[in-house]
């Protein structure tokens, strides 16, 4: 299975971790770690991974797309994440079914007590396909191939940009919150 993230794409690897930063009392800084940064989704850097990310879930083909969340989280949905502000609104407009998927979660219980999931199941309605907690059952969905049993993957459509697996979702929830 090939699976694609922002950073692969050219302008993606060649920003990864650079930021562009703008202080009305010092010039304009473009690097890593600016601390006179406005918040990420106001700068030119998070608008860019902003329109990677709406593109990316806008091509979502199929029956289902797995969404992979961080459950090490206090707050394993963040409406206010690039899933949540961005990916979310796109996957809506859709004719497609999410299955939440926590990794590395807390408890067996995160599909049914938090409060964060509980939000995001309201805010897809009838568009939630289940919710795996289990860390075993998340990992032997994340280790799927082509073809397999699994139900991951869907052997039938030839798309390389599926909906069985938004892999970019992982790579933000990842890299946004543990930066």
């Amino acid at each position: 299975m090939t699976c694609y993230f922002g950073v692969d794409l050219e302008g993606g690897y060649a920003l990864d971790d650079l930021t562009w930063c703008s202080n009305p009392d010092k010039p304009a800084q473009f690097g890593r770690n600016c601390t006179s940064c406005t918040p990420y989704y106001h700068s030119a850097q998070g608008s860019y991974w902003d329109q990677i990310s709406r593109r990316l879930a806008s091509l979502a083909i199929g029956e289902r797309a797995h969404v992979i969340l961080n459950g090490r989280k206090d707050t394993v949905f963040n409406s206010g994440g690039v899933f949540g502000r961005v990916e979310i609104r796109e996957l809506q407009k859709l004719n497609i079914k999410l299955k939440i998927m926590i990794f590395n979660a807390k408890s067996n219980t995160v599909c049914s007590n938090d409060e964060s999931i509980k939000a995001l199941k309201a805010i897809m309605k009838n568009k939630i396909d289940g919710c795996i907690d289990n860390q075993s059952e998340v990992e032997a969905m994340m280790k799927c191939q082509p073809g397999s049993s699994c139900n991951l993957y869907q052997p039938n459509s030839g798309d390389i940009l599926k909906s069985t697996l938004l892999w970019l979702i992982l790579f933000y929830v990842l890299k946004l919150n543990f930066n």
